[in-house]
């Protein structure tokens, strides 16, 4: 409660204080469906539902009194009243005034709250995507020092997608073993590779064309489209003719 109610008239009677104080607690601090004469109503932040008998007995003032106090507070704006059948909805004017905003909790709006579940799902989602294949934690964060190393060259991966199937090839080369990743990784910085190739079959690219055989090294260009962003290696090899 904030101390600006001390400045109110009402704090001049103690029984009236005691009485306003009681109203506030009994305000709901947030939207509430209730039920009243068989209906869901819903009773906004700030207001609550009672009668004039029941309240006189859960304050310190008689129920004629009790009347005459709903009266006044109502005429000066401090609170409005609404009356059904059988109960009195109280509203407090500027109920947020009397909170101590920085322990009041705000309550979401549907829009808010639909916004956070579909967050959760695409979260979930994207979680369900990563965990398809099994990464050792060292791998892993040998993985993650490639990010940093691509990201000081400003290079990126296009969509997690991409990146994830990074990854899964650093594995799947490593055997998912930490000494082998780093390994990969290491040559492919060293050579300024922009991705990471199998040791077993990167040698494994040779094929004779024009009488020249182009063998083409770890990680360099050639028409296999895995290899990118290094030069080629070219051994020209002379054949003898055949005899005649």
């Amino acid at each position: 409660m904030h101390r600006r109610i001390e400045h109110n008239w009402i704090w001049k009677d103690p029984r009236k204080a005691v009485a306003f104080i009681h109203i506030l607690f009994r305000a709901n601090y947030e939207d509430t469906e209730v039920l009243i004469d068989g209906k869901i109503r819903l009773v906004p932040r700030g207001s609550f539902i009672t009668s004039y008998r029941k309240l006189a007995k859960e304050i310190p003032l008689s129920l004629q009194e009790t009347r005459t106090f709903i009266g006044l507070l109502e005429s000066n704006t401090v609170i409005n009243t609404l009356a059904t059948q059988s109960a009195t909805q109280i509203t407090i004017c500027k109920y947020d005034d009397y909170q101590d905003k920085q322990h009041t909790p705000v309550p979401k709006s549907t829009h808010s709250a639909t916004t956070d579940k579909e967050e959760k799902k695409k979260k979930e989602k994207k979680e369900n995507i990563k965990r398809k294949f099994e990464v050792h934690p060292r791998v892993e964060k040998r993985f993650l020092e490639w990010l940093e190393y691509k990201k000081d060259r400003r290079e990126t991966y296009k969509s997690e997608t991409s990146k994830e199937l990074a990854l899964k090839k650093l594995v799947k080369f490593s055997g998912n073993d930490p000494l082998a990743a780093r390994k990969i990784i290491e040559e492919a910085m060293s050579n300024n590779y922009a991705g990471f190739f199998d040791p077993a079959t990167s040698w494994n690219n040779s094929k004779p064309r024009n009488g020249k055989l182009h063998k083409v090294p770890h990680g360099t260009r050639s028409e296999n489209p895995d290899f990118a962003n290094a030069e080629v290696e070219v051994i020209q090899m002379t054949f003898p003719n055949p005899k005649k």
